[in-house]
């Protein structure tokens, strides 16, 4: 239920609202522990995961000190963290079919019910194009690939209980409705990335699924639907006026709609005519073995058929590098769809200078969440990123060797256990496991090729999914292993250090935002007010210079420049590679009469964002003896970052205050 509430609220990105989020986990966790201490005994493989997550988690935080920006690498390893307290708190318990099949059905229908919500909102809005960004749907998530990895991690529960013989045929037709629902919105989104996630995950799922001949029935049904609203879902694409998008939503409505309840009929037949013949059928082992056979056949075919209509297939994946390193937004916008457009992006750009991170720091990394300064001072683009787009490149720039295994290790081990759980259940339970495993594959996979780690909301729901499917035991959970009095003190006291040093780690940044959300909401009513909340939070945070840039601003805002001096110098002295901290006190130097200092301050910033246009003119003005209006300064900055949206895709962060 975290993980739905958080998707609710742009993802769960904001600092505002995961750090709540994490904070009620870690009393929930601590709760159950003192409630019902867990069942101690556990596969090594399972404990060997565990151990390399939570040593993951410690080297985030050791990055800390050697970190550029030290509160952004706290945010991240508190960010870890949460995921490592959901996965802790999943894995208490073993899961049996019948809780497995709760969770895995509560993930499916709470994101169809989002769905759900979402078109509602659109619908009887007036202005409906508040949920689009670039013609494509970028709402509830706030950011385009992050909505269409949501729905998507909705759709393959919903596709178990569709194919779940222990359904009834009214469930069975509403969990087909919902999953025809899922992938059509994914189309509103059109995400190359969640496509590419999705069809390798559906390959996956479909090779691990006990129910394999029912979940290709649902397969074909649900694509071959969405194949025929397809011109309709990606009609908002084409909209050039707020009219025509209005339009292109309400047609593509109709057709989510149409195709809901075409899917609800068919599921309620499918699932009595299954019933019908389910005795039959399971008589016939042989031909089931043979239809199997025909599956792998006709992959076989189809792979044959796409290496001849690709020709050489040296010549189109160098074709399709060299599109992907040297075409821009502009080769993908040329497709019919954004599908069929070029691999064009700045992605290339991106992980060129991740790769420059590493190659600075193999072993240790820069630390978590750094990457937005240095790509400021290696771009060969216009864009300004603060995630390298890519969970593999992240690991290896933000915490290097030692880190990238670490999490390596976690991964193979979680997915290792629940593999081994899927062949070790019943028909059932195989079943719901393949399920559970393809919602962590569809994020995971995604997240190789976009900043997805970012979003709390996908994480929650993909680590809750990977513990129910590693943690799976068909038989009951067995009672704890017992231990010494001595022993258990032991675990207990260690357990409690653990999860105080949490709650302060979680409680200091997380106030400290709300503080500064505050501040920004309120200081052009109450600029004292706002002032004095972001002493708060610069008391509370003492690694972040977020909320000592934000009074420098405000400071010059209501007149007062010299008062916004101290705090822009400690900002600073807080984490120096800030460019626009340098740039504000240089204004607020050149505004009371120190253009000397201001010039310099200036020069800082040009050397740590060297493409920034505005930053030259007005270094030029202030050697020039030239007068500098500080808020004009920043109304140029802001409507320059709008129209870099407007011209490229805006992959590269939804949100204005994404974009560094």
């Amino acid at each position: 239920m975290v993980g739905l509430a958080l998707a609710a609220n742009d993802g769960g990105f904001p600092a505002t609202a995961w750090y709540p989020a994490a904070m009620f986990t870690l009393v929930l966790l601590v709760a159950v522990l003192l409630a019902a201490p867990p069942d101690l005994r556990r596969q090594r493989v399972l404990l060997a995961g565990y151990a390399a997550y939570g040593m993951f988690v410690s080297w985030s935080y050791l990055g800390i000190a050697w970190a550029d920006a030290p509160a952004d690498a706290w945010n991240a390893a508190n960010r870890s963290l949460f995921y490592g307290l959901v996965l802790a708190l999943v894995c208490l318990r073993s899961w049996t079919v019948a809780s497995a099949t709760v969770a895995v059905v509560v993930v499916g229908l709470g994101v169809a019910g989002l769905a759900v919500a979402t078109l509602l909102v659109g619908g009887l809005s007036d202005e409906p194009t508040r949920l689009f960004l670039g013609s494509r749907l970028s709402e509830p998530g706030g950011y385009l690939n992050a909505t269409a990895n949501l729905w998507l991690i909705g759709y393959f529960p919903t596709l178990y209980l569709a194919t779940s013989r222990n359904s009834g045929w009214p469930l069975r037709g509403l969990a087909l409705a919902a999953a025809t629902l899922l992938l059509e919105m994914e189309l509103l989104s059109q995400s190359r990335g969640a496509l590419i996630a999705f069809g390798i995950t559906v390959v996956a799922y479909v090779a691990i699924t006990s129910a394999r001949w029912p979940t290709l029935f649902a397969l074909a049904f649900t694509m071959g639907v969405t194949a025929l609203s397809f011109d309709t879902l990606v009609g908002p694409r084409d909209a050039a006026t707020v009219g025509q998008l209005t339009e292109a939503f309400d047609d593509a409505l109709r057709a989510i709609g149409l195709s809901a309840l075409a899917a609800l009929a068919a599921g309620a037949a499918f699932a009595v005519a299954g019933r019908a013949a389910r005795p039959a059928l399971e008589a016939l082992a042989a031909i089931r073995r043979w239809a199997d056979l025909a599956v792998l056949g006709l992959a076989v075919a189809g792979l044959a058929a796409v290496l001849i209509a690709i020709g050489n297939p040296g010549d189109w994946l160098d074709a399709r590098w060299k599109d992907f390193k040297n075409s821009g937004y502009s080769r993908a916008e040329q497709g019919r769809t954004r599908f069929s457009g070029g691999l064009g992006s700045n992605r290339y750009d991106f992980y060129r200078v991740a790769l420059v991170q590493f190659e600075e720091h193999p072993i240790r990394g820069a630390g978590g969440d750094n990457f937005a300064a240095a790509y400021l001072r290696h771009r060969r683009t216009l864009e300004a990123p603060r995630h390298p787009h890519s969970l593999a490149f992240r690991l290896l720039s933000q915490h290097g060797l030692v880190g990238t295994a670490l999490f390596v290790v976690f991964l193979f081990a979680l997915l290792g256990a629940a593999i081994r759980a899927r062949h070790r259940a019943s028909r059932d339970g195989a079943a719901v496991c393949a399920a559970a495993i393809a919602v962590f594959l569809v994020f995971i996979l995604h997240a190789l090729g976009d900043w997805l780690w970012a979003f709390p909301a996908l994480g929650v729901l993909a680590f809750s999914m990977l513990g129910v499917a590693a943690c799976y035991d068909d038989a009951r959970p067995a009672e704890r292993a017992g231990k010494s009095a001595f022993g258990l003190r032991a675990t207990t006291c260690v357990a409690g250090i653990a999860a105080a040093a949490a709650a302060v780690a979680l409680a200091l940044p997380g106030l400290a935002s709300r503080y500064t959300a505050a501040a920004y909401a309120e200081f052009q009513t109450d600029p004292a007010g706002a002032i004095e909340r972001l002493e708060r939070a610069a008391d509370l945070n003492p690694l972040s210079d977020e909320p000592l840039v934000a009074q420098g601003v405000i400071e010059q805002r209501v007149g007062r420049p010299r008062r916004a001096i101290g705090p822009l110098r400690e900002a600073i002295a807080r984490v120096p590679g800030n460019w626009f901290s340098q740039l504000e006190l240089g204004l607020a130097l050149a505004t009371v009469g120190e253009r000397r200092g201001g010039v310099v301050a200036l020069e800082r910033a040009r050397r740590l964002n060297p493409r920034q246009v505005l930053l030259r003119s007005t270094l030029t003005k202030l050697r020039n003896g030239r007068k500098v209006d500080p808020v004009a300064v920043e109304r140029r900055l802001y409507r320059g970052l709008q129209d870099r949206l407007r011209a490229t895709d805006p992959e590269a962060g939804s949100r204005l205050e994404r974009d560094g």
